[in-house]
């Protein structure tokens, strides 16, 4: 296993540096202050990224998600000390594999990472659910009246083509609903949707 290390901190690079020497068989452990020290091509051949990330460094993880495009088994951490709404729901929307806020102890931080090396996620629970509910009050009044029939409709689990239906409106429209839906609400799939109608116990 290759990891890879981004953090302009000497101190976060010795101590994660010698948590996965010491606890995971890796055969490279590479330590580099920015992104940009590394190229696309380089970074496609790690397994494991942990970078230490804030609101300064957010272009940062639009890069290391193009590579985990590119390799879909790369797994990426995201360390972020300041607990910034923005870096985390940046980071949830990149589809990050972990999202940590502080390394006070060295049980759970290597659980962590054993956790999601196996193919699990890991979101710091108080940060996420912070930044997701500020960011849902925030937009689903924005919803038009017609975004909001459709969402309650895809919360009911219907097919496109069964809410085209119930609604008179095309599959493609609908299909225009969901994108602009997923878009204001910050989500990524229907079951996202689902998930928040349900959390918020909204009803027609």
């Amino acid at each position: 296993m290759k990891m890879l290390i981004i953090s302009d901190s000497f101190i976060i690079k010795e101590a994660i540096s010698s948590l996965f020497i010491n606890n995971f068989k890796t055969s490279k452990v590479k330590s580099i202050e920015s992104i940009n020290d590394i190229g696309l091509e380089t970074l496609n051949t790690y397994d494991v990224v942990f970078m230490e990330t804030n609101n300064e460094t957010l272009e940062d993880l639009d890069k290391v998600a193009e590579s985990k495009q590119i390799n879909s088994n790369l797994k990426v951490v995201v360390l972020d000390h300041s607990k910034n709404e923005t870096v985390c729901t940046k980071a949830i929307k990149q589809g990050v594999d972990g999202y940590i806020t502080n390394l006070e102890n060295e049980e759970d931080f290597i659980y962590i990472i054993k956790k999601i090396i196996s193919g699990s996620k890991f979101y710091d629970g108080q940060s996420i659910q912070k930044a997701l509910n500020h960011n849902f009050d925030k937009t689903h009044s924005h919803l038009t009246k017609r975004e909001n029939e459709v969402m309650m409709e895809v919360a009911k689990g219907l097919s496109n083509r069964d809410i085209a239906i119930s609604l008179k409106i095309t599959e493609y429209t609908v299909k225009k609903h969901i994108s602009s839906i997923l878009d204001k609400l910050s989500m990524k799939n229907r079951q996202d949707i689902i998930i928040y109608v349900k959390d918020k116990n909204i009803h027609n």
